[in-house]
C-alpha cells in the first residue's frame, strides 16, 4: 500500500531530516515550552512577561497567576504602554 496516496494526512509529503531539523531549530526561536515556562514563573524571576492574549470571556474563566490580559484586538492599542521592549514577551491565547 502506498502511504501518500492513502492518508490524506500525508497528501503533501514529509520534508527530508535536514530540513525538518533547521525548521525545528528555528522555530524554538519563537516558540518555548509550557512546562519551561511554568518553571521560570515559579523561579520567582522569569526574565520575560507573560501575556494572555484571550478574551475577556476566556481571561475571567481562569489564566495563569502572574499573566498580563492583553486581548489580541488590544495589541496595537495597548503594548506600548503596557510592555517594556527591553523585555522578552511570551504570549499564549
Amino acid at each position: 500500500m502506498n502511504i501518500t496516496s492513502a492518508s490524506i494526512a500525508m497528501q503533501v509529503p514529509p520534508a527530508a531530516p535536514a530540513e525538518a531539523a533547521a525548521f525545528f531549530s528555528a522555530l524554538m526561536s519563537f516558540q518555548t515550552d509550557v512546562s519551561d515556562v511554568r518553571a521560570s514563573l515559579q523561579s520567582g524571576d522569569p526574565g520575560f512577561v507573560l501575556i494572555d492574549s484571550r478574551g475577556t470571556a476566556g481571561w475571567e474563566q481562569g489564566h495563569v497567576p502572574g499573566a498580563v490580559h492583553l486581548p489580541t484586538a488590544d495589541i496595537p492599542a495597548r503594548a506600548a504602554g503596557l510592555l517594556d521592549p527591553a523585555v522578552p514577551v511570551i504570549t499564549y491565547c
